[in-house]
């Protein structure tokens, strides 16, 4: 009896799984296997939220695959070590895996490919049950790649068969189990540098890392004046789509609406995306682009002048416009376009790209007999509490939840995905980033909906998939500056307390990280601010940003989270590095009566409309009842400091 094992890392779902449906079509049983990496778990990528939610989504995924007579067999070790020894076990010929963008994923999958094969065993990677598109699948014109980077077939499809050392390189072959039966039939050999319709390849880069989503496993304040001079503001397009990864957290990305210029200080609706002309901030946001369209700032030298233009020198600012990222480390300093850098050429492309569609879940999963430990409980998988107002993990609630947004408020996304008090997003992010949902159905469901809110959406699923190729193709942007700017970052632990206490003086920053205190979760448009706040107003190093958020998300993993940070402190794929995030501005264009702050802020509640944005304001009496502190840091003070450190 033919025996495959699927092998679960990201991808914790039975419905439209390519990983578990080329299992069970090449074999008759099959050993649904998880392991519970200690890889990842040293790596201290396994934290209480993420480690609770994992606990639900693998109890949710053993409960389905029994419904179909099968079980989830769950191993603690080494990956590969006990992948192995559980293909020996059951006979197995091979074993199946999604493909993942991280130098964490490649090098795992580079050993277990290895390792299989000299048991004259296969490993087959699937790219399409992590992404919509597969990391690989899209490359810049002038490439020497293709349209579309590789040879596909009608399933847009990269197809990987490793190991089974038939092309002449001996790396054997790479498979999209889901480009057969109803989807397409069809194999070939990629072995030999040729590439035929039907098959690609996708890239899953190399180098130094964190483990990536794969889990197998008070500050300081002064009385500063808090003087609204605020930053230049969020700017949006400027040459590309200005907003990053998707808002409101949908899809474990940030993201946002256009915004609207700032005009001046004290002026709500007003980020020009220019320097104040008293105080020229720069602007900034948190992991993920805003959408906001301000206009590039005219005054040359001050932040947010750059254009979207490309830089003459390498590494300075606006100088990613271009489609595609330039490495300069290749020899001679010529870029590779490998991948794009800029999201919008990025995007059209993506929304061009033929789907595969959606697979069925299997009716029968008949698990030959293998030893497997307990499922795990939150506890085991990492030591300290969750926070309180975790969601659910699991398939089931991500498929209720999903019914639920693309029955009414999917609709309205695309003009209340920023409204902070409204909580109009998905909240689906940490389901795809447990692969408890298949984003190809997602965004296949969205657009069955129809509209601007469905376009709008399935918008931010792209950043999703741009994120990943961006690290697929430089997985060192995981902890190294994507665009180096020669940033002269600032060391001040009790600011840094602050921030992660909420405890700023600016409400709606705080505001923002005190709800990711209590649900492991925040909407885009609150990251943004939040992050903004710490990278360019305070001009503290964004790794500083990134750690916290992992250490807090349950939708965090390495691609969204280091990708939307970079983005936000001008390291990263943001045509405009220098924009600044007024939190001002944004407080009042985004929870324009305070609902938001007072909900998560409780010292100010009794502060009414939105006086309660800026409570240093208030009279006398008033602010001394408030047990609430002063602003930190004057925000034109802060500006100058960002732009004299930039330089």
């Amino acid at each position: 009896m033919r025996v495959s094992v699927a092998l679960f890392t990201a991808d914790l779902r039975v419905h439209d799984n390519p990983v578990l449906d080329g299992a069970l079509r090449e074999a008759e049983s099959v050993v649904p296997l998880f392991v519970i990496d200690s890889g990842i778990r040293d790596a201290d990528f396994v934290v209480p939220n993420r480690a609770a939610f994992l606990a639900d989504c693998l109890a949710d995924l053993d409960a389905a695959l029994r419904a179909r007579g099968g079980r989830l067999v769950v191993r603690r070790g080494e990956v590969v070590q006990e992948t192995c020894r559980v293909a020996a076990r059951v006979g197995a010929g091979a074993v199946h895996v999604a493909g993942g963008a991280s130098a964490y994923a490649a090098r795992r999958e580079a050993r277990l490919r290895a390792a299989l094969a000299r048991e004259r065993r296969e490993l087959r990677v699937h790219e399409g049950a992590v992404t919509v598109v597969a990391p690989g699948v899209l490359v810049p014109s002038g490439s020497g790649r293709g349209a579309s980077g590789v040879g596909r077939g009608e399933l847009g499809e990269g197809r990987r068969l490793p190991g089974d050392g038939r092309g002449e390189s001996g790396e054997g072959r790479r498979t999209s189990s889901e480009g057969r039966g109803e989807l397409g039939e069809g194999r070939g050999r990629t072995g030999e540098g040729r590439r035929k319709p039907g098959y690609g390849h996708g890239v899953s880069g190399h180098g130094r890392g964190k483990p990536d989503e794969d889990y197998g496993t008070s500050g300081k304040g002064h009385s500063g004046s808090g003087r609204d001079y605020g930053t230049s503001g969020e700017s949006g397009e400027s040459g590309e789509s200005g907003e990053s990864g998707t808002s409101g957290g949908d899809h474990g990305t940030w993201g946002g609406r256009p915004g609207q210029p700032d005009k001046g200080p004290d002026q709500p609706g007003q980020d020009h995306g220019q320097p104040d002309k008293g105080h020229g901030r720069p602007g900034q946001d948190h992991g993920q682009p805003s959408e906001g369209r301000g206009r590039p700032s005219k005054d040359p030298g001050r932040p947010g002048q750059d254009h979207g233009k490309p830089s003459k020198g390498p590494g300075r600012p606006g100088q990613g416009h271009s489609e595609s990222a330039e490495d300069h480390g290749t020899s001679g300093g010529a870029p590779r376009k490998d991948h794009f850098a800029v999201f919008t050429p990025y995007y059209r492309r993506w929304r061009s790209e033929p789907w595969r569609a959606p697979l069925r879940a299997p009716r029968v999963v008949r698990v030959p007999s293998v030893r497997s430990v307990a499922l795990p409980t939150a506890a085991s998988l990492a030591p300290g509490a969750a926070s309180p107002d975790l969601p659910a993990g699991g398939e089931t609630a991500a498929r209720r939840r999903l019914r639920r947004w693309a029955a009414g408020p999917l609709a309205d996304y695309a003009g209340r995905q920023d409204d902070l008090a409204g909580d109009a997003t998905s909240r689906l992010s940490p389901y795809l980033h447990f692969g408890c949902l298949s984003p190809v159905e997602v965004a296949r469901r969205a657009l069955d909906a129809g509209g601007p809110g469905a376009e709008a959406f399935v918008r931010q699923l792209a950043w999703r998939d741009f994120h990943h190729q961006v690290l697929a193709a430089r997985p060192d942007a995981a902890h190294r500056d994507y665009r180096p700017r020669h940033d002269r970052w600032r060391h001040d632990a009790d600011e840094v307390a602050a921030w992660c206490a909420g405890l700023t003086g600016y409400p709606v920053v705080d505001a923002a990280m005190r709800q990711l205190m209590r649900e492991g979760w925040m909407p885009g448009r609150a990251r943004l601010v939040a992050a903004s706040f710490l990278a360019k107003t305070l001009y503290i190093d964004w790794r500083t940003g990134a750690r916290h958020f992992l250490a807090l998300l349950v939708d965090g993993d390495i691609a969204n989270n280091q990708l939307n940070w970079q983005w936000v402190a001008g390291t990263g794929t943001d045509t405009r590095p220098n924009r600044i995030l007024n939190p001002l501005t944004q407080a009042l264009r985004h929870d324009p009566e305070g609902e938001y702050v007072r909900r998560w802020v409780p010292e100010l509640a009794a502060v009414q409309g939105p006086a309660v944005h800026r409570p240093w304001r208030l009279p006398g009496p008033d602010r001394a009842a408030l047990a609430y502190p002063d602003p930190i840091v004057d925000l034109a003070e802060a500006a100058d400091r960002f732009r004299r450190g930039r330089g």
